[in-house]
């Protein structure tokens, strides 16, 4: 009979479109704001999703340095979506509202994100979470789709800069009191978890659910937390051998 041998004390994972399925909740909202307005009737949710993607990064770093407060950030951003979607007459923080009702309706893991998390306690290893947004809103959703059971520690932009900041990174780290070559970070953005996890001395796995191309041939993929016991393989980078 073989056992699984890992030497990683801790996985780390980003929260949105990694463990939670950010996408869906995103596509529920702004549905709900399209849905009164019927010249919006014929647009796709992807469609939406899109544009709403870029003025979420237009607005993001003004929010992050501090240059907007939560509710100008809320609102701005559907201020500018009802420029571009032809919405008069509707207080930007009158969609939001919609949006924020309608989103967390929706709200729900990534297929097999809490049996992993499950999977990786039971095998002894901490789970850890860095992500780049407000602890409130954060945990919200850890608690919404019943995964804070199974966390060891939440690090959000509520107390360290934003990945890819190398001081995001030490704080997950010394929370789960782990060093960089003890932890793997898994996360579906190459430039925050990947790249920026790497110059952390971190080994990091890309969760990349929708076919793109790995950039560098050394970096671990895995599109799909199922089957479980190659999920954890490749996130544990388990070896097997005798007992």
């Amino acid at each position: 009979m073989l056992v699984f041998v890992t030497h990683t004390r801790a996985v780390i994972f980003d929260l949105d479109d990694t463990l939670f399925d950010d996408n869906a909740s995103m596509r529920a909202g702004l549905l709900g704001v399209a849905r009164p307005h019927t010249h919006l009737a014929g647009r796709h949710p992807d469609e939406l999703l899109g544009e709403y993607k870029r003025v979420l990064g237009e607005f993001y770093p003004a929010f992050v340095a501090g240059q907007l407060s939560l509710a100008e950030y809320r609102a701005r951003r559907f201020e500018r979506l009802h420029g571009l979607w032809g919405i008069e007459g509707v207080p930007g923080d009158v969609s939001f509202e919609a949006f924020r009702t309608a989103y967390q309706a929706a709200r729900q893991a990534v297929p097999g994100g809490l049996e992993l998390l499950r999977a990786l306690r039971e095998r002894g290893v901490k789970v850890g979470i860095l992500t780049n947004f407000i602890r409130p809103e954060q945990q919200a959703k850890l608690d919404a789709c019943g995964l804070t059971p199974w966390v060891d520690a939440l690090v959000t932009t509520s107390e360290a800069p934003p990945k890819p900041d190398p001081g995001s990174y030490a704080a997950i780290l010394t929370a789960l009191e782990v060093q960089p070559n003890e932890a793997v970070m898994v996360g579906d953005s190459w430039e925050n978890d990947v790249v920026g996890a790497r110059a952390a001395g971190m080994r990091a796995v890309w969760f990349e659910r929708w076919g793109g191309e790995v950039a560098e041939a050394d970096v671990p993929v895995v599109r799909d937390f199922a089957p479980l016991e190659a999920a954890l393989r490749a996130l544990l980078e388990e070896s097997a051998s005798a007992p």
